[in-house]
């Protein structure tokens, strides 16, 4: 599916080479977990478009409630994070929320939210061409993501990529959330690796970091989406690698991948190594990487 953000220009070879020696913990990793919302799919944006689909039919049907219009936005929003596809639970939020007690006219706002989120689903640029590179050097590929499980399937299928990941792990399911380390122990447990030699991908430092570092994964935030600006609040939530974009994690990995047998023990992971994390970050930022979302899902 076409995605409507740019795509950042490669990095430079001489880059990737310097790199090569800060990279060696990511050359020891057999497997790769991902969060799905913000880092795999934007979810951001999509919410946005399917708010409007939502409260279009408050406007076409001579609906539209004594509130305000941010207010609306908000209240149909916050439901439709919350509540997913439980229409058991989302119908009476929004009606005692609303003020509005035509059955019809909530069965189209929840209607038209869902139909919106599907047609405009997409992935993060970067994120199948990544995904292509995992399976061609025979990485294992997993997701780890909290949500509804038949919404968080619905984006695996309608964007092509749920082939590409054993296992996926959804909250709902396993009754567990990010950042549980219990969650990332079932995930490696499934993938039959140890934890130093498994990496978790996410834009979030309080679920996806947090949690990844306390099993002993492979830290690696992607500054963007909904989190792009939070700062990490300790030292768990401090990630090993961090990357403005997924086409910058894959040319990391790309060098990393490369490194010789004798580089790959000189070092291990370890959330104490600040230094190395910042001149990642700082030698693979690009002048035009993709724009930060901004979106209420996790």
């Amino acid at each position: 599916m076409t995605s409507i953000l740019p795509a950042p220009q490669p990095v430079s070879r001489h880059t990737e080479i310097a790199l090569k020696p800060l990279l060696a913990p990511l050359s020891r990793v057999q497997a790769i977990l991902f969060d799905l919302d913000f880092t795999i799919c934007p979810i951001g944006f999509i919410n946005d478009l399917s708010v409007d689909a939502a409260v279009s039919a408050l406007k076409a049907r001579n609906a539209w409630p004594a509130l305000g219009t941010a207010e609306v936005r908000s209240i149909v929003r916050d439901t439709k994070v919350t509540f997913g596809t439980d229409f058991r639970s989302v119908l009476p939020k929004l009606e005692a929320q609303l003020g509005i007690h035509d059955r019809r006219v909530l069965a189209e706002i929840n209607w038209r939210y869902d139909k919106a989120e599907a047609d405009n689903m997409q992935l993060t640029p970067g994120a199948f061409e990544l995904l292509v590179f995992l399976a061609r050097n025979q990485r294992k590929i997993g997701i780890v993501t909290n949500g509804d499980s038949y919404r968080q399937w619905q984006k695996l299928f309608i964007t092509g990529i749920a082939d590409f990941f054993r296992p996926v792990i959804i909250s709902e399911e396993v009754r567990l959330r990010k950042p549980c380390p219990e969650i990332y122990q079932l995930a490696l447990n499934q993938l039959g690796v140890e934890a130093q030699n498994c990496a978790f991908v996410g834009d979030s430092p309080s679920e996806d970091i947090a949690g990844a570092n306390s099993v002993g994964l492979v830290s690696i935030r992607i500054r963007q989406g909904k989190y792009c600006s939070v700062e990490p609040l300790n030292e768990l939530e401090e990630p090993i690698y961090e990357f403005n974009s997924l086409f910058e994690l894959e040319s990391a990995l790309s060098s990393a991948f490369e490194c010789p047998p004798d580089m790959r023990a000189q070092t291990t992971p370890s959330r104490k190594l600040p230094k190395v994390q910042n001149e990642i970050s700082f030698n693979l930022r690009r002048s035009n990487s993709i724009p930060h979302e901004v979106g209420d899902e996790d």
